[in-house]
């Protein structure tokens, strides 16, 4: 029997694995960043799980990786040494939140994480399969509201915006210490 390598099995057959659990950080519809995991459990009862680090206001899927075929406590732990309270939600919500930020995003054609080609999946197909709950993106007003953080990350996406919404039609805040260096980038559209 040929042994598949983590990657070649995650594409192949870990959707045919059991879910084990999904969580996600407490708060997560208030401040719209997801930190979603999900987990599914091998026959061995190792899990293999997938990160999705989820910007709803924007970005959609900024950051995602996975851990291969690890015992079920070993990832328990890691979530209690990591700061941010988790909560146990089923499958439904978790693949929601994951796409919605993904299809928002993708609709001001900001692509997600490079490594979500693979951890797509440890995510059931989207399709009709999976229950659709609403999961509001944007600001209050619908609008997307990129925020640039202190290290001047997802600066990149504002071209973007700027192209696909069109000013005015998205919010932009920029907590950098670091001005652009073109006026041109600046916010188009403050709050």
């Amino acid at each position: 029997m040929k042994h598949l390598s983590p990657k070649k099995y995650i594409e192949t057959k870990a959707r045919s694995l059991p879910i084990h659990k999904c969580i996600v950080n407490e708060g997560w519809e208030i401040n719209k960043m997801a930190h979603v995991v999900i987990m599914r459990r091998h026959i061995t009862g190792n899990v293999t799980m997938g990160y999705y680090l989820v910007d709803l206001l924007c970005l959609g899927v900024k950051d995602t990786f996975y851990e291969f075929n690890i015992s079920a406590t070993a990832a328990e732990e890691r979530f209690e040494e990591i700061d941010l309270n988790f909560i146990e939600i089923d499958y439904s919500t978790a693949h929601n939140i994951v796409y919605a930020g993904y299809d928002f995003a993708m609709e001001f054609k900001i692509t997600p994480h490079k490594d979500f080609t693979l951890t797509k999946f440890i995510l059931n197909e989207d399709d009709d399969t999976v229950p659709i709950i609403d999961v509001p993106t944007g600001y209050d007003d619908g609008k997307p509201h990129l925020m640039v953080n202190e290290l001047g990350e997802g600066r990149w996406a504002l071209p973007l915006l700027k192209k696909n919404a069109g000013v005015g039609n998205y919010h932009y805040s920029d907590f950098s210490s670091t001005l652009p260096e073109d006026d041109d980038f600046g916010n188009d559209d403050e709050d």
